[in-house]
């Protein structure tokens, strides 16, 4: 497994319900990881809504990259990237989405309980629907091999460098 600078594994895990059309991107984006052999570099887990169950699997984690649906006023599709301190203030100004609790507030625990990994990123594709019993859009579909070569380039850079501008550091 991959370490981020030598600070722990690296996680690679999976948010939404692909019950409800394209807030199944992360788990549909888990499994390309799969099959591009991404589980020799990184632990790939489906944590489904995420909330709690994310801080179970957060222990001796160095690197944090999350796999999600992105609510956007991008075209469906779009992909995006979020490190650092943007992901607090996306989750914050999203709310909860079928995350519960709240992403921002399962991070922020993490933070004051010093579990969260000194290099996190959300890599996400703007969504069109949410509906259950709806399979992903066409445009969230198409811009999978996308997502999973952002992915790796991801983590190429932090297995490749020290500490920087992507990191987001523990408060003191």
């Amino acid at each position: 497994m991959a370490e981020a600078a030598g600070r722990g594994r690296t996680l690679i895990a999976a948010l939404g319900n692909p019950l409800r059309g394209d807030d199944g991107l992360g788990a549909a984006l888990l499994e390309e990881l799969r099959r591009r052999g991404l589980e020799r570099r990184a632990r790939l887990l489906d944590l489904g809504a995420g909330g709690v169950d994310l801080l179970l699997e957060l222990e001796g984690v160095g690197a944090l990259v999350l796999l999600d649906a992105v609510a956007s006023d991008e075209a469906p599709g779009t992909l995006c990237l979020l490190e650092g301190e943007e992901i607090f203030r996306y989750a914050e100004a999203r709310g909860a989405g079928s995350h519960q609790p709240s992403l921002a507030s399962t991070l922020r625990l993490a933070r004051q309980l010093g579990l969260l990994p000194s290099r996190i990123a959300v890599v996400g594709v703007a969504a069109s629907r949410f509906d259950f019993g709806e399979a992903l859009s066409p445009a969230v579909a198409t811009a999978l091999p996308q997502a999973a070569r952002l992915v790796e380039r991801i983590l190429s850079r932090w297995e490749g460098a020290g500490e920087g501008p992507d990191t987001l550091g523990r408060e003191a």
